[in-house]
């Protein structure tokens, strides 16, 4: 609350309420530091019914807006619904803006089929999951270092749920530091990168800290104290749009253009912009686009991309395999390619739409 302006206001003579309600005015005009990604979120924290229009959930819109008559997905379940109306601070909307308070009335869920925490978003996009990378800071009162493999309550949204934290930096985190940690779900969340999060402790109940999402798909536990691991965290938590997705590609020995950028939480216009950027310094390999135009206008039509040391790998594997058996094999005309793509290890899809 450092650079936070101090408005006095007396609630028995009206003192002060006109400039605390310009300086609320001007607060909801300064731009949202969230970037739009154009995939609303709604962390639900009230389901209920109402007699004639069935059931409704509340939460704040984040990232992206919602419109009546959109199809919908509750995440982590998966469960698929379509918005009847929308209504904020008691006004009707056919189209809610982020960030604003939302009440949502459904159509195709029961009631009981929903519950707080759970998180309302477009569908086939939001993938749950147990593990996350994560830049924690304890507080300076926390009664005692954080030790690894703690036990923790874990708080996002609206969501609530225990958590195993395994610190990768350091044995433990004294109060008052800051640390990169991995945190084992207990149940299945729906996060992206930059979701902030509160830990407590479970008994006594005690605020311990908090932090940012970094990685919500790491995909495995990392080893501690490893010198690259921690350089990705930060690469990925302060480097350049570049950067990031440089780092995502890394850990993917080949992924679809549009996985990408919901990885990476850029926003559709920046990745694709970034993503040309990088296709044009020679970074990324292209596998089956037609060309930089058609990345540029669309970027999903980029089916499948690799960073350039991937690709070069890649062929390097591909050559040596070819290499042994054609010394095994001489008098064949060349290996089968279902037996090199097996070989090679990469989805046949990637392939078939590769020409390699």
């Amino acid at each position: 609350l450092e650079d936070v302006r101090i408005i006095p206001v007396s609630a028995r003579s009206g003192r002060g309420l006109a400039e605390l309600l310009d300086e609320l005015d001007r607060l909801l005009q300064t731009p949202s530091p969230r970037p739009r990604t154009g995939h609303p979120r709604v962390p639900i924290d009230r389901v209920f019914t109402i007699a004639g229009f069935g059931t409704v959930v509340t939460g704040t819109l984040i990232d992206g807006p919602l419109h009546v008559g959109e199809e919908i997905e509750f995440q982590p379940q998966g469960l698929k619904a379509r918005v009847r109306g929308l209504q904020t601070h008691k006004q009707k909307v056919e189209t809610a803006i982020p960030p604003t308070r939302l009440a949502v009335n459904l159509t195709g869920v029961d009631k009981e089929q929903v519950q707080r925490g759970d998180v309302l978003t477009t569908p086939n996009w939001l993938q749950p999951t147990e593990l996350i990378d994560a830049k924690l800071r304890l507080l300076k009162g926390a009664p005692k270092p954080l030790v690894h493999h703690a036990t923790v309550d874990f708080y996002t949204g609206a969501m609530q749920c225990q958590a195993d934290v395994r610190t990768l930096d350091r044995k433990s985190i004294a109060p008052g530091e800051e640390a990169w940690v991995q945190l084992i779900l207990t149940s299945p969340i729906a996060v992206v990168k930059g979701d902030r999060f509160i830990i407590r402790q479970p008994s006594p109940s005690l605020t311990l800290g908090g932090g940012s999402i970094v990685e919500a798909h790491p995909g495995r536990q990392h080893r501690r104290f490893r010198p690259d691991v921690l350089q990705r965290l930060e690469n990925l938590a302060h480097g350049s749009p570049e950067e990031v997705l440089l780092e995502e590609l890394e850990l993917e020995q080949v992924i679809e253009a549009s996985t990408l950028t919901k990885k990476s939480s850029l926003g559709s216009e920046k990745a694709a912009q970034t993503l040309l950027a990088l296709l044009m310094g020679g970074q990324v390999v292209v596998l089956d686009a037609s060309g930089k135009e058609a990345f540029d206008s669309v970027p999903g039509s980029m089916q499948y991309i690799m960073s350039s040391s991937q690709w070069q790998a890649l062929l390097a594997k591909m050559q040596a395999i070819l290499r042994e058996y054609h010394l095994r094999f001489p008098l064949r005309g060349g290996m089968p390619r279902e037996e090199l793509k097996s070989r090679l290890g990469l989805p046949a899809r990637t392939f078939a739409q590769a020409a390699v």
